[in-house]
């Protein structure tokens, strides 16, 4: 095992890190936004016309932490007894993690990914495959004709009935992130991943919408970064919103969103200069391959 290699096993277990893929990191920078029409409505629109909401990615990645940690390396699933570990977490109702889960596994969207050819692609995918898995007990009243044909009300269905068990599955693309590179670089297949703290996923539901989407876009990328203001927009799916709002007035809300992130300790300096942002982030937060070479 190299040099390097066993320094990022021994910071993982010394910090309680875990990884994250830059591929997940990127969609949620560009997908991540305010939705709020229901469920039943969404299912009606293509994927680009729907936005992920923060609560729902927060939790998509704290299962990816939980997929990483599954007992059984065996099985390419995560099962989990008790939704009360995600409500916990989330800080909220079995209900609303349901409907986070539901936005997770229920709606296609467009995943950033890297090809063997290492040519950057967009697809649309689910994020996980996730099943809901009920009692006997519930299967019988289903078969003796307790509940109306679910159809259209399967979503009232999963909402409502309480479930024995889940089991989740990260799509093929965050799969292949934590495999090794065929020449054995371990940053993982396509795009990579990053490690991060185990305590940030809980920070993280404390930052603002914006701060959240910067945060994303950063840690998938160098700590040391570049980009025009227009490519920055796009990378953080905002461009509906500068239509909307003007380009001023997003461009405070960026300039408040990074020092959001100052303050959480994420970027160490941050400027904009005629129509370029400059970043840089610390490794308080993500242990990118960079820092370990300091």
């Amino acid at each position: 095992m190299s040099t390097a290699r066993q320094r990022v096993i021994a910071q993982a277990e010394a910090e309680k890190l875990h990884k994250q893929p830059r591929s997940l990191l990127k969609t949620f920078a560009s997908e991540v936004g305010r939705e709020t029409r229901s469920f039943t409505e969404l299912s009606t629109l293509q994927p680009q016309d729907i936005k992920l909401n923060q609560n729902p990615a927060i939790l998509g990645q704290f299962l990816y932490k939980l997929w990483q940690e599954r007992p059984d390396k065996t099985k390419d699933t995560l099962e989990i007894d008790n939704l009360s570990e995600l409500s916990s977490f989330m800080n909220n109702s079995n209900y609303e993690t349901k409907l986070y889960l539901l936005a997770l596994g229920g709606i296609s969207r467009q995943l950033f990914y890297s090809n063997k050819d290492r040519e950057l692609c967009v697809t649309t995918a689910l994020l996980f495959e996730i099943t809901f898995i009920y009692s006997k007990e519930v299967e019988a009243r289903y078969k003796s004709g307790g509940f109306e044909p679910l159809g259209l009300d399967s979503l009232s269905f999963i909402k409502d009935e309480p479930v024995s068990r889940i089991t989740v599955r990260p799509n093929k693309y965050w799969i292949q992130a934590l495999e090794r590179q065929p020449k054995g670089k371990y940053n993982g297949l396509g795009l990579g991943n990053v490690l991060v703290t185990n305590d940030s996923l809980r920070e993280l539901q404390d930052r603002s919408l914006m701060a959240y989407k910067i945060y994303c876009y950063t840690a998938s990328n160098e700590p040391v970064q570049k980009i025009r203001e227009a490519n920055l927009f796009k990378k953080l799916g905002l461009e509906d919103q500068v239509k909307k709002q003007g380009k001023i007035r997003v461009r405070k809300s960026i300039a408040s969103a990074l020092e959001e992130l100052v303050l959480w300790g994420h970027i160490l300096e941050h400027s904009y200069e005629d129509g370029l942002y400059s970043f840089t982030y610390s490794d308080k937060i993500v242990k990118h391959k960079d820092h370990l070479k300091e």
